[in-house]
């Protein structure tokens, strides 16, 4: 069973990020994932990868 010293395999390597939102932008969100069939952490991924590109970084892949 993964826990602190044996994380799941998906999250092996990675670093965890702890987010906090108003309810309202978290509402927006939740019906925006939603609408387009996917997770609110897949949203937020792919507009930090919006932002690198923006800055003329390489983005960020999902597994």
């Amino acid at each position: 069973m993964p826990n602190a010293d044996n994380p799941a395999p998906s999250r092996r390597g990675k670093k965890g990020m702890t987010l906090y939102f108003d309810p309202p932008v978290h509402r927006v969100l939740k019906q925006l994932a939603l609408d387009e069939n996917t997770s609110i952490n897949a949203l937020l991924i792919k507009s930090v990868d919006l932002m690198l590109a923006k800055y003329g970084k390489k983005p960020v892949t999902i597994g």
